[in-house]
């Protein structure tokens, strides 16, 4: 058992007990596990007089007690081989076998589900409960084999662009592993980290005619992109075909050269659709990316190379229900949005739900250069925008905040998320604390307020 465990002495548990457990989020409480393994639960756990409350009838049948509601009785029976328990609501007693046991705080109905105490099925069914401060769950222990579920941390940033101006400048003075210097140990202690690459990497090429901004990095900016601990990038967005077509097609070999992953674009339109899966203990992840802004023409299709594009809809949420299928956890990036705009449009708002709604546990946003709010739909996230990440500076001070995303997903899918406040200016993001990084969350939480998700002090994800 991982460190940090303690006894668990008190709790209470919230029940939904007239429907099939289903899982409906992570981020409203601890979680609960069952000899090591994720319980799916039909409602968050939640507090209670400061005791943690979960769903009866999904963690006593995950205990291998059968769980019956009789509603004209309002009363709980559990039956666990010979043992049987009944509970009543507002009753601060329970019977077990014929004896009456006290039961603090009495069952109640929380949102029209009854409530039983965890420390119930220590004292009546003689299981051990445990709290993991560290992984903030609450574990039950049977007494039988006990298989952990693997676990991964996950970590996401906004847009890098690694040739450009400033960027440029920097990265020539200082060296291509400048960008990274503050922010390197926080993406490798993650097990895996995504961003989205915002130029060409390349030495050929003509910057496209008519485009305002075109970007191209060095193929050995990769180098410290890689050390920097980047492992996959997307390079579905508006500028990974700013320098044409050979330049975009060294960019997929200086990728391979350096070890990074790529998703979002190819050869062709199947390489463009192509997933790339990562491994860890037998969990896996799956990657995706998408654009919706694009100049005409940087569609791929079955023989031009080019971008995953929003707009082949069915061909996406197809390929997102195909990766589900093979994997554990689904991250789809999507580039998309008004440029400093700080909420979502309809379209990112409609389009995030319906990639959850096929399959995605995490839809990571960018192209508005700030930070947008994030929503939790179905028990997935959805980040609309992360921001700028290695950039240049510009005068518009909402674009120098940016943030880490850090999640921890399992089996079941998200397990938590916590963000990391950066200041992104100066091409060399870095992580701030005090009244910087109060603000930067507060940003965040006013943004995500439409969606009921809070971040508290620390920049952890929680559901008011």
């Amino acid at each position: 058992m991982r460190r940090g465990c303690q006894l668990f002495m008190a709790g209470l548990v919230t029940v939904g007990l007239m429907s099939t457990p289903q899982w409906v989020g992570a981020f409203a409480g601890p979680r609960v596990y069952v000899d090591g393994r994720r319980v799916p639960l039909d409602a968050p756990v939640v507090l209670v007089d400061g005791r943690a409350m979960v769903p009866a009838r999904a963690v006593f049948e995950a205990l291998g007690a059968e769980v019956l509601w009789d509603a004209r009785e309002q009363r709980v029976t559990i039956v666990r081989g010979e043992t049987q328990s009944q509970l009543w609501i507002g009753v601060p007693l329970a019977r077990v076998d014929g004896r009456t046991l006290p039961v603090q705080p009495a069952p109640r109905l929380v949102s029209g589900r009854a409530v039983v105490p965890v420390r119930f099925a220590e004292d009546a069914l003689g299981f051990r409960v445990v709290w993991d401060e560290a992984s903030r769950s609450i574990r039950l222990y049977t007494g039988g084999p006990v298989v952990e579920e693997p676990v991964a941390t996950l970590a996401f940033v906004g847009d890098v662009l690694l040739g450009y101006g400033m960027v440029e400048t920097l990265i020539d003075r200082h060296g291509v592993h400048y960008p990274w210097d503050n922010v390197r140990s926080i993406l490798t202690s993650a097990d895996y980290a995504m961003a989205n690459l915002e130029c060409a990497i390349s030495t050929r090429g003509q910057p496209q005619p008519r485009k305002e901004w075109t970007f191209r990095g060095k193929p050995e900016t990769l180098e410290g992109l890689r050390s920097g601990g980047i492992d996959v990038v997307s390079l579905a967005n508006n500028h990974t075909l700013d320098y044409g077509t050979d330049a975009f097609l060294d960019t997929l070999e200086h990728l391979d050269r350096y070890g990074v992953a790529r998703v979002g674009g190819g050869r062709n339109l199947a390489e463009a659709l192509r997933p790339h899966i990562w491994e860890k203990d037998g969990l896996k992840v799956g990657f995706l990316a998408a654009t919706a802004i694009y100049p005409g023409g940087w569609e791929a299709t079955g023989t031009r190379p080019g971008l995953l594009v929003t707009h082949y809809e069915s061909q996406v949420m197809k390929a997102i229900r195909d990766l589900r299928e093979t994997v554990d956890v689904v991250v789809v990036g999507v580039h998309w949005g008004v440029e400093r705009d700080p909420m979502p449009d309809a379209y990112q708002r409609r389009y995030g739900r319906a990639l959850v709604d096929n399959g995605a546990h995490l839809v990571i946003g960018h192209h508005p250069h700030v930070l947008q709010g994030i929503e939790v739909y179905r028990g997935a996230l959805i980040a609309y925008s992360l921001g700028n990440f290695v950039f240049t500076r510009n005068q518009y001070v909402d674009t120098w905040d940016s943030a880490i995303l850090l999640v921890t997903v399992d089996r079941g899918g998200v397990v938590d998320a916590r963000v990391v406040p950066i200041d992104a200016q100066l091409a060399q993001p870095r992580p701030v604390e005090g009244k910087e990084a109060a603000r930067i969350l507060q940003k965040i939480r006013d943004r995500s307020r439409d969606w009921g998700v809070d971040l508290d002090a620390e920049g952890r994800l929680v559901l008011k």
